[in-house]
């Protein structure tokens, strides 16, 4: 497999807030052997972009909102694509020295010409612990 990833980023900060945008591009090209001969079994790409906007409520809580879109494309079929939208929102806070909780939601939808289309709603919760 070869893989080229190209990434740009672009943040504006302020006291409390902040702003992103990254676009990014991924060629991805995947072979049976390692032979020059040997035909391409697949080429994808996928490019995309996500802009984020996180606020500083507190020194130990923040809300982050992010909105990204990417389209993956089957090089050798043209035909073949797939876009996916997701939307999200978090909530950070620091409940100890080394220890962060995040509370989620994210709402994300799928049209594609290869699987079927689809949209996902979902509510998440994860507990983080750093051993530094």
């Amino acid at each position: 497999t070869i893989q080229e990833n190209n990434y740009a980023t672009a943040v504006l900060y302020g006291q409390r807030n902040s702003l992103a945008l990254t676009l990014y591009w991924t060629s991805t090209e995947t072979s049976a052997g390692i032979a020059s001969n040997v035909p391409v079994n697949s080429k994808t790409l996928q490019k995309g972009a996500e802009l984020a906007y996180n606020r500083q409520m507190s020194p130990v809580t923040s809300m982050t909102a992010s909105a990204s879109r990417w389209l993956t494309q089957n090089q050798l079929n043209t035909g073949q694509e797939t876009t996916q939208t997701q939307l999200r929102l978090e909530a950070n806070q620091q409940v100890g020295q080394r220890t962060n909780a995040t509370l989620g939601a994210r709402y994300r939808w799928v049209t594609s010409t290869v699987t079927n289309d689809a949209v996902e709603a979902a509510l998440y919760f994860s507990l983080s612990y750093s051993f530094n």
